[in-house]
């Protein structure tokens, strides 16, 4: 799997983690908070090409506003899912889209964690506005 983020603005440590199954990629947001002390910022997207392009225009479209989130004391989680996972089968089923502890409503969606859960997030083309990403990096 090509990163997404390495074709993107955001130019901080990132880690790739699994989208499924739900135990494993719950497992790797944990073994993330165990590593980093500073904060947590997951981006859920459309997976990438070779060349680090997504299947999803939205995703593509927020590449040049990651350099925002800082890279100081900070980590991004990257974890892309694939077309056919996310619009075919499970589609709306998908175990990302109906947990309870990370609901994810669309891609690409960016969450800032706390110490156990999330504690905002924004979802598509909400991303792309500066006043609400701002906010959600500074809560």
């Amino acid at each position: 799997m090509s990163s997404y983020l390495s074709s993107s603005t955001y130019k901080g440590a990132f880690e790739s983690i699994p989208s499924g199954p739900p135990d494993v990629h719950l497992a790797a947001i944990r073994a993330a908070r165990e590593k980093h002390s500073g904060r947590i910022f997951i981006l859920y997207i459309g997976q990438a090409d070779n060349s680090g392009n997504s299947w999803c225009g939205d995703c593509n479209d927020i590449k040049k506003v990651l350099s925002n989130i800082p890279s100081e004391n900070s980590i991004l989680l990257e974890c892309q899912v694939t077309r056919d996972e996310w619009k075919v089968s499970p589609g709306s089923a998908h175990p990302l889209r109906s947990q309870r502890f990370l609901p994810v409503g669309g891609v690409p969606c960016l969450m800032k964690m706390g110490e156990s859960r999330p504690i905002a997030a924004l979802t598509e083309s909400d991303i792309l506005d500066e006043t609400l990403l701002l906010s959600l990096i500074e809560v």
